[in-house]
């Protein structure tokens, strides 16, 4: 949590609280890291990810963003999901 705080520039406490709502909601899991077996990752489910995609979509509409198709939106959300990386829930 606490590399994730940093991140997310928010006290880990508050970021703990939120994880949990969004495990429990059932938007997130906690996993094993991959890369180092005694840190543990966060990661968007399948409704999380779905979730986000509403969230951005309708986010997007009320945006200079809105001028942008169906297509358009989803590639701009995979772009940014891979720029973000592991912290964004992308690739």
């Amino acid at each position: 949590m606490t590399v994730m705080a940093e991140r997310l520039h928010c006290n880990a406490p508050n970021l703990s609280f939120v994880v949990k709502q969004l495990v429990e909601r059932g938007y997130a899991e906690r996993a094993t890291d991959p890369h180092d077996r005694r840190s543990r990752v966060v990661v968007l489910t399948d409704e999380g990810r779905q979730a986000r995609a509403e969230v951005i979509a309708g986010t997007l509409e009320r945006t200079p963003f809105a001028v942008l198709d169906g297509a358009e939106l989803r590639e701009l959300a995979r772009l940014l999901a891979k720029a973000l990386g592991p912290a964004g829930g992308g690739g």
